[in-house]
Order: structure tokens, then C-alpha cells, then sequence
């Protein structure tokens, strides 16, 4: 009888153990087949969510260039037809490069270099306000004048190897060498953020 009741002890263990390991390997299997079902929908929608963002990236780089391209050729017209040179005011120049950027919120800056070294800005602030700008080279001096700008940025007269002079900056240096409207290459800005300019050459001012 002792035998007997060894040997059921030893078949409802038997019979314990593997219904415990069948449970065991089913949780495994199940685990496995969730984490392997739910790393494939997190990799699905991870996919998903950078098309929808590259794509949005590219329209807005597309529109971008485009709204850039329409305000180069609008202003590239106006400079071309003696626009700038019938105007006496510099007040009127800088409120005229305002309207490019009022109707193009991406544009940080609008600005015109001479070959004389002479500039002329108008750009964005941090607060939505404009501030204007105009460097005028002399014989022996650079005057650059600052107008609605925040009180760092000074107007002053300076001597010529200090002072701004446009064509030294990488937009000016590269639309005159290729003839062409042209993107430049991020650099950094005088007030060291980072950026690109998109810039075009006037022919009759190469010589």
C-alpha cells in the first residue's frame, strides 16, 4: 500500500509539474508573440509618425523657398528699375524691405549691400517690432546708425577696418562670385545665431 500511495504521489506530482510548465511555456509564447506583435505596431507607427513629419518638413521648406524666391525676384525688380536710387529717404527704403518681412514670417532679416560697402537693413525682433538699419562708408569712416533697436545696439562711427562692410559677409561674397541667386551655407550672424541667406547679385553693380 505504501508503494501504491509513493506511486500517486509521484503521478500528482508528475501531473502538477506539467500542467505548471505547460502554463509556464504558454506565458512565454504569449509574451513573446505580444512583444514581438507590439514592437512591430510601435515600429508601424513610428514610421508613420516620421512620414507625416518629413513630409510636413518638406511642404514647409518648398513654400519656404518659394516665398523666399517671390520677395528676391519682388525686390531684385524693384533695385533693378532704380527704385532704391529715386528714393531720398532711408526711412522709406527700410519700411519697404518691413512689407517683405510683415508678408514672410519665416524671414528674420531683409538687407542690401553695396559695392561701395554701404547697408541697409531691416529686421525681426524677438518681441514681433522691427529695427532698422544703415552703414554709410566714408573716405576714413564707417557711420552705422541703428533706428527702433534695442538699446545694445548703438549707432556709432567707426574706423573703416571696424566697421560692418557687407562685402565681407558670405552672402555677398558668394552671389557676386556665381552671378546667381544663391543660398549660402549656415553661418553665423553678428548677433552669433545661426542661419542661411538666400541672395542674388545685381549684374550692373559687378565690375
Amino acid at each position: 500500500m505504501l508503494i501504491k500511495k509513493d506511486k500517486k504521489y509521484s503521478i500528482k506530482v508528475s501531473i502538477v509539474v506539467l500542467i505548471s510548465s505547460l502554463i509556464l511555456l504558454s506565458s512565454l509564447i504569449l509574451t513573446s508573440t505580444s512583444y514581438y506583435f507590439g514592437k512591430q505596431s510601435v515600429d508601424m507607427m513610428a514610421k508613420k509618425l516620421l512620414e507625416k513629419s518629413s513630409s510636413a518638413m518638406l511642404s514647409r521648406a518648398v513654400s519656404y523657398i518659394g516665398n523666399s524666391d517671390r520677395s528676391i525676384k519682388q525686390l531684385q525688380a524693384s533695385i533693378e528699375t532704380g527704385f532704391f536710387n529715386n528714393i531720398n529717404s532711408v526711412k522709406m527704403i527700410n519700411e519697404y524691405m518691413k512689407t517683405i518681412l510683415v508678408s514672410n514670417k519665416e524671414f528674420s532679416s531683409v538687407y542690401y549691400g553695396t559695392k561701395e560697402g554701404d547697408f541697409f537693413a531691416s529686421q525681426r525682433e524677438p518681441n514681433g517690432s522691427f529695427a532698422y538699419r544703415y552703414t554709410i562708408r566714408t573716405k576714413d569712416k564707417v557711420i552705422n546708425i541703428w533706428k527702433d533697436a534695442p538699446k545694445e545696439l548703438k549707432s556709432q562711427v567707426l574706423d573703416l577696418d571696424k566697421g560692418y562692410d557687407p562685402r565681407s559677409r558670405p552672402w555677398y561674397k558668394k552671389a557676386v562670385k556665381e552671378k546667381k541667386v544663391v543660398w549660402t551655407q549656415a553661418y553665423r550672424f553678428l548677433d552669433q545665431s545661426l542661419g542661411t541667406t538666400r541672395a542674388f547679385p545685381l549684374i550692373s553693380s559687378i565690375e
